[in-house]
């Protein structure tokens, strides 16, 4: 992965992680203060490097699913097309190029740290 990509892909963990403290304990925060964004890949478990139908092939496109140990319940998708980091969440079965990715970007669009309920950790690239 190329080093920008992934200095942009461990911010985006990061704010993912750090969104989800708010629904922990006072004493269950104490046991995350160790990760940090140089860190967060250690608290990340890859299960599946997705290549679906929707795809296309002229280009390299993907998504992956994974567990992240602060979401035991929704897990991780990271999904990435033509070196864009589009999505980073909970899984939605985001592909790259499919219609619910685009429909969750026109509506939901991308990281706001003002908004209520934050669906996407990503910057727009």
């Amino acid at each position: 992965m190329p080093k920008q990509v992934e200095q942009r892909l461990r911010k985006y963990l990061f704010r993912y992680f750090r969104d989800y403290l708010q629904y922990f304990e006072e004493e269950e925060i104490e046991e995350w203060k160790s990760i940090t964004e140089k860190n967060i890949f250690d608290y990340i478990q890859i299960k599946l490097l997705i290549v679906d139908s929707e795809c296309r092939t002229d280009i390299i496109e993907f998504h992956i699913e994974g567990n992240c140990d602060w979401e035991p319940e929704h897990g991780l998708e990271i999904t990435i097309s033509n070196g864009k980091i589009l999505y980073v969440g909970p899984f939605e079965d985001y592909g790259p190029n499919s219609s619910r990715l685009k429909y969750a970007l026109e509506n939901y669009g991308y990281y706001n740290e003002d908004a209520d309920v934050k669906m996407n950790y990503v910057d727009k690239e």
